[in-house]
């Protein structure tokens, strides 16, 4: 919150009575808080949509991928988006970020065996799609220990699947359980 403010009140003092563009905001933003604030938000204004980032382990490595969210099976299209995804990670109770500009990246795990939740805090615009690992470590115990925006963005992440055709109603109905 901090840096985003210092990035306003910059922007504000650089532009002041004078004319603007929408980069001159991310660019006075990316200047105080030394984030790619300019290429994250290009990939959300300009094009439609958003992403549903999916979660798999692989090898003791979290995998993290991109695709856009649509409401059919396989979710695939001509001109696949991608996003440059800013994800909260917990897992061992440390949150990291990782960026997400491609197709898909890795990232190590603290507790390799513990529950992993993708968009802690749950402000991230964007479905997660667990992969059945995942999920079931997403146990009645891990469920204690999530926010009350983070348990609601985990039941509507696995309904919109289950609409979608990626995850059985018995398998939301267990997650439900």
């Amino acid at each position: 919150e901090d840096r985003f403010r210092e990035g306003v009140s910059h922007y504000l003092r650089s532009h002041a009575y004078a004319n603007t563009e929408t980069n001159d905001l991310w660019d006075a933003i990316e200047a105080t808080s030394g984030e790619p604030v300019r290429r994250i938000m290009d990939t959300w204004i300009w094009q439609p949509g958003y992403p549903l980032v999916t979660a798999s382990l692989v090898d003791g490595s979290l995998r993290l991928g991109q695709r856009r969210f649509r409401f059919d099976a396989d979710g695939t299209g001509p001109g696949e988006q991608l996003w440059a995804i800013p994800i909260q990670v917990r897992n061992g109770g440390i949150t990291t970020t990782v960026l997400l500009d491609g197709p898909e990246t890795t990232t190590a795990i603290v507790e390799p065996d513990g529950p992993v939740v993708v968009n802690a805090g749950g402000s991230g615009y964007y479905r997660v799609d667990y992969d059945g690992t995942l999920r079931h470590r997403l146990d009645v115990a891990a469920l204690a220990d999530l926010t009350t925006l983070e348990r609601y963005n985990l039941v509507d992440d696995a309904w919109a699947a289950t609409i979608a055709g990626r995850l059985a109603a018995s398998e939301l109905l267990v997650m439900l359980e």
